[in-house]
């Protein structure tokens, strides 16, 4: 997507948008105190458009999730819909008072009931970058080699 209208509106749901803070190489989430190592082919562009403190809104799909015991990034299940094929899982990553909801697609018949803790990694091919006061897409560097492991977040 080009811009935060059209991650927002363009599929159903839209598009995950979380709320971090570029820390050089890092992205820092202050609502559950993880970060992300931004993806090679985002680097440069990252810090030629934001400087180190600045807000940025990473972007992913339900389905650029992996669900995983071993994977880093942490939330509760907040609620659960059946789509037929897969489930959609509402993910709370923030607190009660203060929530931070994204979606991912589960296999139908995985057990993630409401209120169970879970841990997930997005795809780094299909992880997208804007920035806040702008509302505009950060492109990834077209010389930087796509990244195919699933990005590192660590709480």
């Amino acid at each position: 997507p080009a811009n935060l209208f059209v991650a927002r509106f363009i599929g159903s749901p839209g598009m995950n948008l979380i709320d971090g803070q570029l820390d050089g190489d890092l992205i820092r989430f202050p609502g559950n105190d993880s970060t992300m190592a931004v993806p090679a082919p985002f680097r440069v562009p990252l810090l030629a458009a934001l400087d180190k403190g600045d807000d940025v809104v990473v972007g992913f799909r339900p389905e650029a999730a992996a669900i995983s015991d071993d994977s880093t990034m942490a939330g509760e299940v907040y609620a659960v819909d059946m789509h037929g094929g897969y489930k959609l899982l509402h993910v709370n990553l923030g607190t009660a008072t203060d929530p931070v909801i994204v979606h991912l697609r589960a296999d139908r018949l995985a057990s993630h009931p409401m209120g169970s803790s879970l841990r997930f990694t997005a795809d780094p091919a299909m992880l997208r970058f804007f920035d806040p006061k702008t509302g505009r897409a950060i492109s990834p560097s077209e010389t930087a080699p796509v990244q195919t492991q699933p990005v590192e977040v660590t709480a």
